[in-house]
């Protein structure tokens, strides 16, 4: 089974208890984050090496905040 932001987006009390955050609170933070992570990271990557298969930074962000609640 995969995990997306999409998917898990439809059930909130599952976000919740992945996450630690309620959906309101992601979407506060994950705004504040993507001017930045354009700005510094993705005008700035090269195409080198394996793809990854996080493709939103939404799905890049919650498999962070999966990594660091376990």
């Amino acid at each position: 089974m995969s995990l997306s932001y999409e998917k898990l987006c439809k059930r909130p009390l599952i976000f919740l208890r992945l996450t630690v955050l309620k959906l309101e609170e992601f979407e506060v933070i994950y705004e504040k984050l993507k001017p930045s992570w354009e700005a510094e990271i993705e005008n700035k990557r090269k195409a080198v090496g394996r793809p990854s298969c996080l493709k939103t930074l939404e799905d890049k962000f919650l498999a962070f905040l999966m990594y660091y609640r376990t």
